[in-house]
């Protein structure tokens, strides 16, 4: 490597990236925006020439991202998560997918295919933690409470983006990937993660230790920035990105004992690195981009802005908050995440995106960026303005809902059975509706290429194979939507006991017993899940044919039934 170059670069990122800082900071905004700031202007009125300086750049923009997913993965100790309470990890588990889902619906509406789609949900799921930080700790409008409580929601969802974008993983090898090659880096990402997480837990903590009680503060510090980069490499050898070995090093490096002092060490080095990363993010925005992408950038930020304010009222009404708690907290939040800029630039350096979408979700970002302040001041003003103009009928309905929560909720606190028992059946029912949702996510993408494999194979007709294709889909649908109809079965029985004794009743009620939903529910475990397993498979889209679905549901149906006849003629 030329040294003229390296420290030409050096130089010129270092001092740009001062002078943006210091004068949006100036402007009371986050020195991120003047990192970016500082990338647009070299692009488009300095200029970099072709060839090693773009390695250099290439480098030294690797070692920031690294750097900084490793401060991230510190920042998030288990203990302290664990101390924070479920409210937070709900907001971040019931809001995120929803996110990606509206992405994913934005993409396709404009005739995206499913791999930007998918990217712009992920991008557009999370918010900014170190803006939202800064702007909510000098808001005196809202409390301490709520800020707090806003400021952890954004590390869950930091976490939450770090799953979002090893899951995405798969596809940046290709749009066609074979069969047997989108399984084994599957399979090696599973064993990559698991491994990581549960053999680095057990065994790096402790020998972090063993070197910090041994040898000097230098020596613990190069010891965990070592463990980093080894794990950013083994990440790319089974087709991650270097981010997520790099945060989950950070993860298992917060459980030591000197947590705090290599968090402490590594800063100056993680802020140098990680401004030179935003501003390379900068580097690829050219002003003639800008126009053309402009409209694009403006729809992702209505988007962003519409989804984040909904889904976040949704989730704070579960949380059982009241609306005007819910739309200062959904306000706060509004401003696209670090995250976006990994996502994207991941995407993009492997080809997934096109760079159109990549200059329109930097735009995005920065208008959320700039905006959010603005969003934050306003938000209760705004609510007390929503609340003036609404249509009583309108207050009405919610005022309604908030009361059949609160009902809700007193139902569980009056149950026998423990509110965690309540909490860890609605954990299942979520996490069996995920697994559903990728059973039917991994069958479209894959159902006709597995059908063309079923042809080579077994030698079997266009409709035969189809047919086996749709019988292993319902197969692989069932153990998860068997947990939903349980869990829910459980939870109803628990809400009808808990609603007896809030009204002092002891013996049996008919009023719950009457209700169409308890009726509804005794129906055999058996019809109810197969039910709805079949509406799931022709409700949700499948480039396989609607008749080989009617074929499969109809041979389901006459063995369903027979089933439960013979059951019935065995009872009478």
């Amino acid at each position: 490597m030329d040294e003229v170059a390296f420290l030409t670069i050096m130089a010129l990122m270092l001092v740009l990236a001062s002078v943006a800082s210091i004068l949006f900071s100036k402007l009371r905004m986050p020195a991120i925006i003047g990192y970016l700031a500082a990338g647009i202007f070299i692009a488009n009125f300095w200029g970099i020439p072709e060839g090693e300086s773009n390695t250099v750049i290439d480098l030294l923009s690797n070692i920031g991202l690294v750097l900084l997913m490793f401060a991230i993965g510190m920042e998030l100790n288990i203990k302290k998560l664990k101390q924070s309470g479920a409210f937070t990890i709900m907001v971040a588990a019931v809001q995120l997918p929803l996110m990606v889902l509206c992405g994913y619906i934005a993409g396709s509406l404009l005739g995206w295919n499913m791999v930007e789609s998918i990217f712009l949900g992920a991008v557009i799921s999370g918010s900014s933690t170190a803006v939202v930080t800064a702007v909510l700790r000098a808001n005196k409008k809202i409390s301490k409470d709520t800020a707090d409580t806003v400021i952890l929601v954004t590390v869950m969802e930091d976490i939450g983006q770090v799953i979002i974008l090893t899951m995405a993983s798969p596809l940046l090898v290709g749009q066609s990937p074979t069969a047997s090659g989108m399984l084994g880096l599957v399979l090696g990402i599973v064993i990559f993660m698991v491994a990581s997480i549960v053999l680095g837990l057990l065994v790096l903590p402790r020998f972090l230790n063993w070197v910090s009680s041994r040898f000097n503060r230098e020596i613990i510090l190069i010891t965990a920035l070592g463990l980093c980069f080894f794990l950013a490499l083994l990440s790319t050898y089974v087709g991650l990105s270097m981010a997520i070995g790099a945060f989950i090093m950070g993860l298992i490096t917060s459980q030591c004992k000197d947590a705090h002092m290599i968090e402490k060490d590594i800063e100056p080095m993680k802020n140098t690195f990680m401004a030179i990363f935003f501003i390379d993010v900068g580097l690829k925005i050219h002003l003639a981009d800008i126009s053309s992408s402009l409209t694009l950038a403006i729809y992702i930020f209505i988007v962003f802005l519409i989804s984040k304010t909904v889904t976040v009222v949704f989730a704070y009404f579960i949380g059982n908050k009241d609306f005007k708690t819910s739309l200062v907290s959904a306000m706060s939040l509004l401003a696209m995440g670090e995250f976006a800029f990994i996502i994207s630039k991941t995407a993009l350096d492997a080809g997934a995106v096109s760079n159109d979408f990549y200059t329109a979700v930097v735009l995005a970002a920065l208008m959320s960026m700039i905006l959010m302040p603005l969003f934050a001041t306003h938000s209760t003003n705004a609510y007390d303005i929503l609340k003036k103009y609404t249509p009583r009928v309108i207050v009405g309905g919610i005022e309604k809902l908030e009361s059949k929560r609160s009902d809700f909720y007193s139902r569980i606190v009056f149950s026998t059975k423990s509110a965690k028992r309540v909490r860890n059946r609605f954990v299942i029912v979520y996490v069996c509706v995920l697994i559903m949702a990728l059973v039917e996510i991994v069958f479209y993408i894959y159902g006709p290429l597995l059908a063309d494999i079923i042809i080579s194979n077994l030698g079997t007709s266009l409709r035969v194979s189809n047919i086996i294709v749709l019988s292993l889909n319902l197969a692989a649908l069932v153990p998860a939507t068997a947990g939903v109809v349980l869990s829910l079965k459980v939870i109803d029985r628990m809400l009808i006991e808990g609603g007896k004794r809030k009204r002092g009743y002891y013996i049996e009620d008919d009023s719950d017993a009457r209700s169409a939903y308890s009726r509804f529910i005794e129906i055999s475990n058996i019809l109810l899940i197969m039910a709805l397993d079949f509406v799931i498979m022709l409700v949700v889209p499948n480039p396989l044919p609607l008749l080989d679905h009617l074929v499969i549901m109809i041979t389901g149906l006459v063995v369903i039934l027979f089933v439960y006849l013979y059951k019935y003629a065995r009872k009478s």
